[in-house]
C-alpha cells in the first residue's frame, strides 16, 4: 500500500504500526538436498513394502498426470513428482494372488451383508415384492435410507414405521395393465418333438454351460408349466431352438430351404415379441434370467456377435439388479439358488468370450462380484433343498468350473495386455519390461492351471475313449487354453517391428498352441465336427488357422510339409464342412 500503510491504517486514518518482517531467502541447493532425501525414502518404504501389483513391484507405480508412458526413460522417470501410490487392489487382483483361487477363500467383513435385503417368497403382492427382491450396495442411497429408519425405530419403539403415503408405496392400479399382462400365446412344437428337441440341447449344450437342471426341467416341462408361466415358456423355446442346431429331424426341417435355420428362428422370434414389450419393474424370476444366456447362445451363429454380446450385457444387470453376483445370495444352498449362481456364471464365461472376440471390455471384472462357485455334483445330486449328499466325483460340473479358472485367466490378460495406457498406469505396469513381467505372471497362472483339471478331462486320458461327455468337455476345456494361449502371446508374436526379447519366443508358442488346437478337433473329428463344432469350437480353430496364415504370409515362403501347413488345410477342411451344417 502507498507509504508502506496497511489499508486498515489508511481506512481510520491512523498511524501504521505494523512492521513487515523481512523474508528468508531459501537456498536452492537446500531444497535440492531435501528432494534427494525424500526420494531416497521413498524407494527405501516401497523396497520394504508387499507388492500391490501383478509382477510389478511398488516403486513402478505412479498416480495422476506424472506416470510414465512406454518410451519414458529410467533417466526421465526419476525426475518426475511421486504420488503417494494407491493400492492396486482396489482396481483389480494383485499378482501376488493367486489367480486361480475361488471367490469364497476371500474373506469379508460383516457390513457387506447390510447393504442388501433378505429374499421374500415369491407371492407376497406386488405393492411389496420388489422391497424385498432387489439388490442395493453400500453405496446407495436406499442402504442410507434404511439406516436411518432403523435408528427412528429405535428411538420411536415400534416395529414398523407409522405412517406411509400410498402413492410412493403401493403399486398403482393404473400400473397393473402393464404389470400383470396374461401369459403370451406361444407356439409350442408336438410334445415329442419338444421333448427330442430338449434332450439334443442338453446331450450336447448344457454339458459344456450347464445353465438348466435336467431332472427338474424336463419335470416342468411334462406338467405344462411352459403353458402357464411365460418366462418358462420363453426358456422353452429357446432350448427347443438351439436343439435344432443337433438334430436331422424332417419335422424341423424348412419346406422351402431345408434348414433348421427357418424353423429355431421362429421358435426364436416369438421370444423377441415378449421381451420387447416387458417392463423390468417388478424384480426377476430365475426363469427370466436364463432367457438372457439362452439368448445369447441362440444368437451366436445366426446374427453379428455383437447382438449377442449386448444380450449378454442386459443379463448381467439383470443378476446384478438380483444380486446374485454378491456371496451371500447363495449362502443359504438351494435348488433355485444354484441355478441362479449356473446363470451368472455362464454369463460371465460367455461375456469374456465375445468380448475377447470383439475387442471390447467385460462387463463386469472380478472385483465387481464374490459370487461363490457352482456346487461340484452331478444334477441328480441336487433336490429343491439343495445338495442332497456328497457329490461323487468325477462330475459333469469339473468342467464348466474349469472354464470359470480359466476365463478368469483371460479376464486379467484383457486388462492388462489390450487395455488402454490409462489403465495400465493405474495397475503400475509402467516403465520397462512391464510386458515381461505380465507375460511371465500369465504364462504362470496357466501353468497352474493345467495342473488342477481333473484327471478325467485331460486330453488323451482313457475315459474320454469310453464317455462322449468327458470328450466334448475335454476338447473344450483345451481348446479354450490354447485359444487363451495363443490370445495372451500373439501381439508380441505379430508385433512389427519385431521386439528382440519377445517375438521369438512369443512367436513359438503361438504356433505350438494353434496346432495343438486344431490337433484336439481332428482326432475328434467324428465327434466334434458337427453343429456343435460350430457353437463353441469354431472361434478357436479359425483363431489358430488364421494366426498360421498370417505366419506363413509373413514369411512369403510356404513350407507344404510343415506341421504348419497341414494344421491350416485341416482347419480349412473341418470349417467347410461345419458351414456346410
Amino acid at each position: 500500500m502507498p507509504g508502506g500503510r496497511c489499508a486498515t491504517c489508511i481506512t481510520y486514518s491512523v498511524e501504521c504500526t505494523y512492521n513487515d518482517p523481512p523474508k528468508r531467502a531459501t537456498s536452492k541447493g537446500y531444497v535440492q538436498i531435501l528432494e534427494t532425501r525424500l526420494t531416497k525414502l521413498e524407494r527405501l518404504v516401497q523396497q520394504h513394502s508387499s507388492p500391490d501389483t501383478l509382477g510389478a513391484p511398488p516403486s513402478s507405480i505412479t498416480h495422476g498426470h506424472a506416470a510414465w508412458s512406454d518410451n519414458t526413460s529410467e533417466d526421465e522417470a526419476e525426475a518426475l513428482p511421486k504420488l503417494s501410490p494407491l493400492p492396486a487392489r482396489a482396481y483389480s487382483k494383485p499378482p501376488d494372488i493367486d489367480p486361480l483361487s475361488p471367490p469364497e477363500e476371500v474373506t469379508y467383513s460383516d457390513d457387506e451383508f447390510l447393504a442388501v435385503a433378505e429374499r421374500g417368497p415369491s407371492n407376497v403382492p406386488a405393492e411389496k415384492v420388489h422391497e424385498n427382491t432387489r439388490f442395493y450396495g453400500k453405496s446407495s442411497v436406499f442402504v442410507l435410507t434404511s439406516q436411518a429408519v432403523n435408528e427412528s425405530r429405535k428411538e420411536i419403539g415400534v416395529g414398523d414405521m407409522p405412517y406411509r403415503r400410498k402413492e410412493f408405496w403401493i403399486t398403482p392400479d393404473w400400473m397393473f395393465s402393464i404389470l400383470e399382462s396374461p401369459p403370451a400365446r406361444f407356439e409350442y412344437p408336438d410334445m415329442d418333438l419338444m421333448r427330442h428337441l430338449v434332450d439334443c440341447y442338453f446331450d450336447n449344450l448344457n454339458i459344456i454351460l450347464p445353465l438348466l437342471h435336467r431332472p427338474s426341467y424336463t419335470r416342468s416341462i411334462e406338467e405344462g408349466l411352459h403353458h402357464v408361466d411365460s418366462n418358462f415358456g420363453a426358456t422353452v423355446l429357446l432350448v427347443c431352438a438351439i436343439g435344432c442346431r443337433y438334430t436331422e429331424d424332417p419335422r424341423v426341417m424348412h419346406e422351402i430351404t431345408t434348414s433348421t435355420s427357418c424353423t429355431a428362428w421362429k421358435f426364436f422370434n416369438q421370444i423377441y415379441q415378449l421381451k420387447r414389450k416387458r417392463i423390468h419393474y417388478l424384480p426377476h424370476s430365475l426363469y427370466e434370467a436364463q432367457i438372457y444366456p439362452l439368448a445369447a447362445l441362440f444368437l451366436e451363429g445366426y446374427s453379428p456377435p455383437e447382438t449377442s454380446w449386448v444380450v449378454i450385457g442386459t443379463g448381467l444387470r439383470v443378476m446384478q439388479d438380483s444380486g446374485v453376483h454378491r456371496k451371500f445370495f447363495s449362502e443359504q444352498q438351494s435348488l433355485e439358488n444354484e441355478l441362479w449362481k449356473r446363470a451368472f456364471w455362464v454369463l460371465i464365461v460367455l461375456d469374456r468370450s465375445f468380448s475377447t472376440l470383439l475387442g471390447r471390455s467385460c462387463a463386469l471384472q472380478d472385483e465387481d462380484f464374490d459370487a461363490n462357485l457352482p456346487l461340484l455334483c452331478n444334477d441328480e445330486d441336487l433336490e429343491e433343498s439343495g445338495l442332497k449328499s456328497p457329490a461323487q466325483s468325477p462330475t459333469h460340473m469339473c468342467c464348466f468350473v474349469a472354464a470359470i479358472k480359466l476365463n478368469q485367466i483371460l479376464a486379467f490378460a484383457l486388462r492388462t495386455l489390450y487395455s488402454t495406457k490409462k489403465s495400465r498406469v493405474v495397475l503400475g505396469y509402467v516403465g520397462k519390461r512391464w510386458e515381461q513381467r505380465i507375460l511371465a505372471t500369465l504364462d504362470s497362472a496357466l501353468n497352474k492351471w493345467m495342473d488342477t483339471v481333473p484327471e478325467h478331462l485331460r486330453w488323451g486320458s482313457k475315459s474320454l475313449q469310453q464317455n462322449r461327455t468327458y470328450l466334448i468337455q475335454s476338447a473344450f476345456l483345451w481348446c479354450q487354453f490354447y485359444e487363451i494361449q495363443l490370445h495372451i502371446h500373439r501381439m508380441f508374436a505379430l508385433r512389427d517391428p519385431p521386439d528382440p526379447e519377445l517375438t521369438a519366443s512369443s512367436t513359438i508358442i503361438c504356433k505350438s498352441a494353434a496346432k495343438q488346437c486344431i490337433g484336439i478337433i481332428e482326432s475328434a473329428a467324428d465327434v466334434l465336427v458337427t453343429p456343435l463344432c460350430t457353437h463353441v469350437l469354431i472361434k478357436p480353430m479359425f483363431s489358430s488357422c488364421i494366426f498360421l496364415l498370417l505366419i506363413f504370409w509373413r514369411k512369403k515362403v510356404i513350407d507344404y510339409d510343415s506341421p504348419e501347413y497341414h494344421a491350416v488345410n485341416v482347419a480349412t477342411e473341418m470349417l467347410h464342412l461345419t458351414s456346410q451344417r
